[in-house]
């Protein structure tokens, strides 16, 4: 059970422990069987009845003078996923306008829900991202690992040196949330635990379903010369960046419940809003009443 989320781990189980032989896994879905198979009747932007937390995560490109995509996911305590919306921007500060600091409405029938947690990947851009993490609250930049983080699904940890020093910064495991979101969109059924399912709509966006299909699991050598099961691209003429995205999302959840005890509890009350809101804030990150 520990070793079915990295790849080699898995290898050497199969071939070791079982004493068969490993076949890499090649997924045969479609983008148009994936958009069926995880397809809602929930329309953009509303929250299941089921989530609790939300996160926005970003994933940034170099191409055309840079842009940014994001994607919104609804996160449930049984680990389920739900991608609420997604977009295209030229720059960080339109994801935040867009996708931030708006409110989502719940399925519940309760108050509206805030977004809990943002990260910019910081790839390209590096400066630029951190200093943009810096002045808005709850946003953290991420990156992802060329390496299995010692077994454990990413970390968050303040940089040690340079000019970012003491800033939080969250490290993503990469073969395993590549794993992970491959078993959903191939395997895990719509509606059961660490499942995902998509808004509707979504499931008739060819574009976007392209992106989420193009990894698959390859005998690769890497930098240092030894063979090693990496994920890469299945088709290198089609971009992930919202695949990507995504993963960042699913790992934002986890790091989040790790760092606040739990997912934020909801009650699906309507109350009279006030006109202060302790969870929401400026455009610029600070609070209403600074």
């Amino acid at each position: 059970v520990q070793k079915c989320k990295n790849p080699t781990k898995l290898r050497q189980w199969v071939n070791e422990d079982k004493g068969e032989t490993w076949e890499a896994r090649r997924t045969k879905t479609t983008p148009e069987r994936i958009g069926q198979r995880l397809k809602t009747e929930i329309p953009r932007g509303v929250v299941p009845d089921w989530g609790r937390l939300v996160t926005v995560t970003i994933d940034q490109q170099a191409a055309e003078g840079g842009f940014r995509l994001y994607v919104v996911l609804a996160h449930g305590n049984d680990w389920r996923a739900h991608v609420v919306d997604y977009g295209l921007t030229q720059t960080l500060e339109e994801v935040w306008q867009q996708a931030v600091t708006r409110t989502y409405q719940h399925a519940d029938g309760g108050n509206d829900i805030t977004v809990h947690a943002v990260a910019a990947d910081s790839g390209w851009a590096t400066k630029q991202t951190y200093d943009w993490c810096n002045l808005h609250a709850g946003a953290v930049p991420c990156k992802g690992a060329n390496h299995d983080l010692g077994g454990k699904p990413h970390k968050l940890n303040a940089v040690e040196t340079g000019d970012h020093a003491g800033q939080m910064l969250l490290t993503v495991a990469t073969d395993y949330w590549e794993t992970d979101l491959q078993a959903r969109l191939d395997d895990r059924e719509p509606g059961t635990a660490e499942a995902l399912t998509l808004c509707a709509g979504a499931d008739r966006d060819m574009e976007f379903l392209e992106q989420l299909c193009n990894a698959t699991i390859s005998d690769r050598v890497d930098n240092r010369g030894n063979a090693k099961l990496l994920w890469v691209k299945r088709d290198e003429g089609v971009p992930n960046d919202f695949r990507d995205a995504l993963r960042y999302g699913l790992a934002l959840a986890l790091c989040y419940a790790e760092e606040h005890g739990g997912f934020p509890g909801r009650s699906e009350v309507r109350t009279k809003r006030a006109v202060l809101n302790a969870g929401e804030r400026r455009p610029d990150g600070r609070s209403w009443n600074e």
